[in-house]
């Protein structure tokens, strides 16, 4: 296959991808709200088609308010608190840790807690208007 089909072809799935992942998003809450039963109290449900028996899991997604975390941190006492939450490192600026590992003699000790993965590469395409 030829580069520039490639990228058409990659650009023409990627678009049906989100087509079809938007669609099934709107299936999974209508069967969600609509058509799964519950028991009381319970986040678990089941629907019936005519070929397939659904197993609905609600789910509920949790944020936590750090600077009101910190404050409660003091009044809880740091044993108790960290009996509930845990510590969380992560880097605050990429740039600034790729640096520092380059140039910080520090560094090469720092690198050593860092494991890195080849990861997915993201892609974007953008449609090309051909003029007559």
């Amino acid at each position: 296959m030829l580069p520039a089909n490639i990228i058409d072809r990659a650009a023409s799935l990627k678009q049906e991808i989100a087509e079809k992942t938007e669609e099934l998003r709107a299936c999974n809450l209508a069967i969600a709200k609509n058509e799964a039963e519950y028991k009381p109290g319970s986040k678990t449900g089941h629907a019936f088609g005519n070929n397939f028996k659904a197993k609905v899991q609600l789910k509920t997604n949790v944020t936590w308010d750090q600077e009101a975390l910190e404050f409660h941190r003091f009044k809880l006492g740091e044993d108790m608190f960290f009996h509930l939450f845990k510590w969380k490192f992560e880097p605050r600026e990429g740039k600034a840790i790729e640096n520092f590992i380059k140039f910080n003699e520090y560094g090469p000790i720092l690198a050593k807690a860092r494991t890195e993965k080849e990861g997915t590469p993201s892609i974007t395409f953008e449609k090309i208007e051909v003029s007559a």
